[in-house]
């Protein structure tokens, strides 16, 4: 998914793409910490939130994966 988007991108959108990334880990990291704050007061159950933190764990996994990946393309043209 990432080597297409990187097909005809411009160095500055290969670092927004790269910003854009790291911000929705981020915002993750904002839902996780409302998850638990929803769960500390007994908003949602236990087996609940071990579910969506797993989820949240992969999703950021990805993101970073994905945000490596583009920091990693070669940087010749990214002045």
């Amino acid at each position: 998914m990432a080597a297409a988007n990187l097909a005809g991108k411009s160095a500055e959108d290969r670092r927004l793409a790269a910003a854009d990334l790291q911000n929705l880990r981020l915002g993750l990291e904002k839902i996780r910490a409302f998850l638990t704050l929803a769960w500390e007061m007994k908003f949602i159950s236990h087996p609940v939130m071990h579910d969506l933190n797993e989820r949240l764990d992969i999703l950021g996994r990805q993101a970073a994966r994905w945000r490596d990946w583009f920091e990693k393309q070669p940087r010749n043209d990214w002045a």
